[in-house]
Formats: structure tokens, sequence, C-alpha cells
């Protein structure tokens, strides 16, 4: 996917979330069945993510690039998320985890959204300043994955929303 390709992609997967999490009245957004997060702790748990992805690639491209750099091939979108699971499947998703949502008031949902909202903004804002051969290069750390190019980062934000998303409809 190119860099045109990835931004509208992003686009597509926000979107079915912002209005799942917009048409949701208290019971619904606050609503935990099982242990389960609720619909407001899966858009924290989306901002939580998408924060540092979105701040990191507003810095300077030369304190970004030195996280390092990669001539590895780079993972298509099937690739990375295929490899994704793989990883989620022998480690499991982290317990004490700085992505881990608190619960989230029915009086903060507008406030999320807008959050939310304003970091892809920014995030498909920061990407404007990058080549594709740097999208295929330039190194960022994910949590589990590890070092991975921004370009996989950003399949990953795709996948990642749409993941949660299905998670959100399931619990409702």
């Amino acid at each position: 996917m190119n860099k045109s390709a990835i931004i509208a992609q992003l686009d597509q997967s926000f979107a079915p979330l912002f209005d799942l999490v917009a048409a949701l009245e208290q019971e619904a957004f606050e609503k935990q069945i099982n242990d389960k997060w609720s619909a407001g702790q899966q858009l924290l748990h989306i901002y939580l993510s998408l924060k540092p992805l979105s701040d990191g690639l507003g810095y300077p491209k030369m304190a970004i690039k030195m996280m390092g750099t990669s001539d590895k091939p780079v993972k298509t979108y099937d690739q990375l998320v295929t490899y994704y699971e793989e990883i989620l499947r022998e480690k499991g998703a982290p317990k004490d985890s700085p992505y881990t949502p608190d619960f989230v008031k029915f009086d903060q949902k507008q406030v999320l959204l807008d959050k939310v909202k304003h970091k892809l903004d920014k995030l498909i804002e920061h990407l404007d300043k990058f080549s594709e051969d740097e999208l295929d290069a330039i190194l960022l750390p994910h949590p589990l994955i590890g070092k991975i190019v921004i370009r996989e980062m950003l399949y990953f934000t795709i996948y990642h929303t749409q993941h949660h998303i299905k998670k959100t409809k399931e619990n409702l």
C-alpha cells in the first residue's frame, strides 16, 4: 500500500469507530460484559495507542531516525497482521500496560472522541513529510512486536482499530 492508500485506509478504519461510539447512549458506552472492556475503554485504548505514534511522527525527522533504520523487506499488511497475531498468541496481551484503559465515564465520551479524531488528523498531517522510501526505512518501537518501520506501524494501526471496533460491537 502506498502512502495515499494508507491514509485512505486510516480514514476508512476510524470512521466506523467514530460513528459507532458517537451513537452510543450511556448504558451501552459504559457496559462491561465478563470483564471485557466497555466501548469507552475500547476508545480510550485506541487513543492511548494512537497518541505516541501521532506525537512521535511530529518530531523532526532527524530525531525520529535516531530510533534506527532498516533495509529489510517491508511486510505487507497481511504479513504484518499474521506476524502480530502469532506474537500475541505466543506472548499474550500485556497485563500491566500503559495502553490498558481505565473505566471511562459517559460524560468523557465527546472529549475522548475529539481527542482521537485530533490525533488521527495530526498523524495524517505528519505523514506528508515522509517519502515512500522513508516509510520503509525508519524504525519505530512497538510494545509487543519490537522495532518495525513506519509503514508497518501504520498497517498495525489500521488493523488494531478494526479489531477494537469488532470487540466493541461484540460487547454491546
